[in-house]
């Protein structure tokens, strides 16, 4: 009887005991699901913070690369900025990127395409044959190119200029000349209809790149890479971006101000600007 009795005590106790515990254990889950929503909360904050943070930084690594890039020479020609969901090559014709649907450009942002040159490595033209294809031509500030093969250039006259495919032939007893053969090509930026002999092509600058900057449909930044009217990169930089806008402060001024506006999902607008330092030049200046 005795241990019957004691049975049923420790019976008693553990059915007490496990209500007790599954009363803990409900507790502790509501406390939980409720820290985990807080904790969801804070994290969309944070996540909309960073993504405000990161396109502040991103903008102003654009415009800065920008008017970084307009200082590696003094031509009188700044970036284009491309109306709200166009990105045109200079002769007018629509880009094709515009004809991918998944990388077409956003239709409520503006996009720019710049360039930058090596002109420390320019070229000067000493002749040219009768077609204005093939001559010499000579470094003007350095021994050797720093790096080589270059083929993509921006051919100089003294009054316009335009982008040009240049095959180069090492003399061997002129160390800093080259054979050349120029082609005109077609252009993000430059038209090529007003070149009509090339024998008035007097230098020759390579160009280290030619690009855009836009948004996409799917609100992806993204830089896209041109030679001779030709697309040959895109690449992500960012994606989660309402939209973006480009603009000049005084276009007329001899410096640029360069200014990105971004727009996030939740609203927030960031505002980030850049200038250049170097005034530009008349072409017959340069050339001297």
């Amino acid at each position: 009887m005795l241990g019957l009795k004691k049975k049923k005590e420790l019976s008693g106790f553990t059915l007490l005991e496990l209500v007790f515990e599954v009363a803990l254990v409900c507790l502790l889950l509501a406390s939980f699901t409720s820290i985990v929503k807080d904790y969801g909360a804070i994290s969309g904050m944070l996540g909309k913070k960073i993504d405000k943070a990161r396109l502040k930084i991103k903008g102003f690594q654009i415009v800065n690369g920008v008017a970084r890039d307009l200082d590696t020479h003094r031509i009188n020609f700044l970036p284009i900025i491309h109306p709200k969901g166009e990105i045109k090559f200079a002769d007018g014709r629509v880009n094709p990127v515009s004809n991918n649907v998944s990388l077409k450009p956003a239709s409520d942002s503006t996009a720019i395409t710049s360039f930058a040159l090596s002109w420390t490595e320019s070229l000067l033209v000493l002749n040219l044959d009768k077609t204005g294809e093939r001559g010499v031509a000579c470094l003007k500030y350095l021994s050797k190119f720093r790096s080589f093969p270059k083929e993509n250039f921006m051919a100089l006259t003294n009054e316009f200029f335009f982008e040009a495919h240049v095959a180069l032939a090492p003399i061997s007893d002129k160390p800093s000349c080259y054979e050349i053969k120029v082609e005109a090509g077609k252009s993000m930026l430059w038209e090529i209809g007003n070149v009509r002999d090339l024998r008035v092509v007097v230098a020759l600058v390579p160009i280290k790149k030619i690009y855009t900057v836009y948004l996409d449909r799917k609100n992806t930044l993204r830089y896209l890479g041109h030679r001779l009217g030709e697309n040959i990169e895109n690449q992500p930089i960012l994606a989660g971006i309402k939209s973006i806008k480009f603009k000049t402060v005084d276009p007329n001024s001899e410096i640029m101000r360069l200014i990105f506006i971004g727009e996030t999902f939740d609203g927030k607008k960031i505002v980030s600007g850049a200038s250049n330092i170097l005034t530009r030049l008349d072409l017959v200046d340069l050339i001297i």
